[in-house]
């Protein structure tokens, strides 16, 4: 089956119509409010992959992943770009206009991914795969589709499959509702975890919200009575207690206000356990460890540095090369100075760099790391609930000269140097030393600035 309508969703299974699109049919089945919409199946995306040659080029870069992690930011590069510049064969381009044409009938589209790993992923983000709102045009549907497709390979999604490539993607076309109001339900505080249902909403559409870039007003539903009425807050309620029902679990719902009708345009099951945090102190490189816990902010910092960093010092730890350590600590107040022992005994640097989220850190000696910690946690920069913490730290190098090094063409190695500490390095504001080096170590070429 290529393609179906929304309601039948829920009769299938998530393996083809991915966990979205099969959630939004079983609403629709419990008589919920939602777009009308078709779902183009996982199995439409493995013609399209098998037809176009795309399955045998993902094979080729999944292989040049495993064999050398540091690549995997081209690797993917390119598989998204064949994915965007591929034509569709002419039998799926059709199918696919036929149904984007009955939906602008009706005004605007929503289109969304649905892949069948996201009810598996244990840390939730926004913002992992593509989807838009307010497609217009056939053109602008094929490359919103594309996109979806396209956001499997992506160093993000890559992070949250816990360090695999998923291939898999099933995508939504839906009747576009422009809202007056709209946001995320939460059945369960997700932050303090007092099971009182509460709100996140703005006025127009959600995306800001949802892929995680703006922030909406955050209340309990039952202080939103003199804004939206008695009425508004009495079905809401109901709702919330009855997806609660059907899911068995508490849920976070996106959804949207037109007039009088409360549309459903996601709903999940919550079932993390991330209100119940403990001790934790991870290396970096323990993947296997930190894709399953809940770092707050800090999974955002660990989702950056696996494009690179963690392959490469994983790469220097077999084989024996120095390099510095990052390790993850999750701790609670009162093991603050169970937290200080481990620190003192596996990080051998006399400074170092404590970041809680992008853009919040600390510089501190190693001795004072109790005092940094203490301060972090009456600041409240990452906290996990129920009096847990999470924090970055990472080795600060007391070198004098830091800089870069590459293999040139003919085998050459070029070496730039900088004094430590200055800004501009990466971004060329600030000229380099430079050396070259034959293959014997021989310097064939400096330049001392």
């Amino acid at each position: 089956m290529l393609f179906t309508s929304l309601e039948n969703c829920f009769g299938l299974t998530k393996e083809m119509v991915g966990g979205k699109a099969f959630h939004l049919g079983q609403l629709i089945t419990n008589g919920l409010t939602v777009p009308k919409g078709y779902c183009l199946t996982t199995q439409l995306f493995e013609t399209y992959k098998s037809q176009t040659g795309l399955d045998k080029l993902i094979e080729s870069k999944v292989n040049e992943i495993k064999a050398n992690p540091v690549t995997i930011n081209k690797q993917l590069a390119e598989i998204r770009d064949f994915i965007m510049t591929k034509d569709l064969p002419n039998s799926l381009y059709k199918d696919i206009a036929a149904l984007v044409e009955t939906l602008l009938h009706t005004g605007p589209l929503a289109i969304r991914s649905s892949s069948p790993s996201e009810d598996n992923i244990v840390n939730s983000y926004a913002g992992v795969y593509y989807s838009t709102v307010g497609v217009s045009d056939m053109d602008g549907a094929f490359k919103s589709i594309k996109k979806c497709w396209a956001s499997l390979f992506t160093e993000r999604a890559f992070f949250y499959n816990q360090g695999k490539v998923s291939t898999e993607m099933a995508v939504i076309l839906q009747k576009y509702i422009d809202p007056d109001f709209s946001g995320i339900l939460f059945s369960k505080n997700p932050v303090s975890h007092d099971p009182i249902p509460v709100l996140e909403y703005k006025s127009g559409n959600n995306v800001g919200i949802t892929d995680g870039n703006e922030s909406g007003r955050f209340v309990k539903i039952e202080d939103i009575k003199e804004e939206f009425g008695d009425e508004f807050v009495t079905k809401v309620t109901q709702m919330t207690n009855q997806l609660v029902d059907i899911f068995h679990s508490d849920v976070d719902v996106e959804w949207a206000q037109k007039g009088d009708v409360f549309y459903i345009l996601q709903a999940r099951a919550v079932t993390t356990n991330y209100s119940h945090p403990k001790f934790l102190w991870a290396v970096q490189e323990d993947l296997d460890t930190l894709f399953n816990v809940n770092l707050g902010h800090c999974h955002h910092l660990l989702a950056r540095r696996l494009q690179k960093h963690v392959w490469f010092r994983k790469f220097c730890h077999e084989h024996n090369i120095p390099t510095y350590k990052t390790y993850y600590l999750v701790f609670s107040e009162d093991e603050i100075d169970y937290a200080c022992e481990h620190v003192k005994r596996d990080m051998d640097m006399p400074f170092l760099r404590l970041t809680w989220k992008k853009g919040v850190g600390q510089l501190c000696k190693r001795e004072d790391i109790k005092e940094a910690l203490r301060y972090g946690v009456e600041n409240k920069y990452n906290p996990l609930g129920n009096g847990f913490h999470c924090v970055q730290i990472g080795d600060v190098i007391p070198a004098p000269v830091t800089g870069f090094s590459r293999v040139l063409e003919n085998g050459d190695i070029l070496i730039e140097t900088f004094p430590t500490g200055l800004f501009g390095m990466k971004d060329g504001r600030i000229p380099p030393t430079k050396y070259v080096l034959n293959s014997n170590g021989e310097c064939v070429f400096s330049h001392i600035e």
